[in-house]
Formats: C-alpha cells, sequence, structure tokens
C-alpha cells in the first residue's frame, strides 16, 4: 500500500531499507510531515486485527536521530 501510494501521489519518499521492524524512508524535507502522516495511518491500517497496531515514526537527518 505504501508503494501504490508513493507511485499515485508521485511524493519524494523512496524506501531503502527494511531493519527488522523497521522502515527506512528518505522524504524530500518539504514532504516529509505528510509523508509521516500516510505512512503512519498506511501501516496502522495494512491488516484487520483484534488489537491495534501501534505505529511510531521519527525523522532525522540520520538513522540514529530519527530515533
Amino acid at each position: 500500500a505504501i508503494d501504490q501510494w508513493i507511485q499515485k501521489s508521485g511524493a519524494q519518499v523512496k524506501m531503502i531499507m527494511q531493519v527488522h521492524d523497521e522502515l527506512v524512508f528518505e522524504v524530500a524535507n518539504k514532504e516529509v510531515a505528510h509523508a509521516q502522516t500516510q505512512i503512519k495511518s498506511l501501516m496502522e491500517h495494512a491488516f484487520t486485527l483484534s488489537v491495534p497496531v501501534a505505529v511510531s515514526i521519527g525523522a532525522g537527518d540520520n538513522w540514529e536521530s530519527a530515533h
């Protein structure tokens, strides 16, 4: 769903890697807030479960500062 959103919207967002349960994206500075909202929503609703899926998002110039 995230890939479909990126392709359809033309957002300057690129998923660059997955590390265990984390997805790492490269996002244009002007699109960070919008991308965070979209990605969080898409991940929280990826599956229908009996419990809510909690998604945390961080942003920074590198992986360490995003935590």
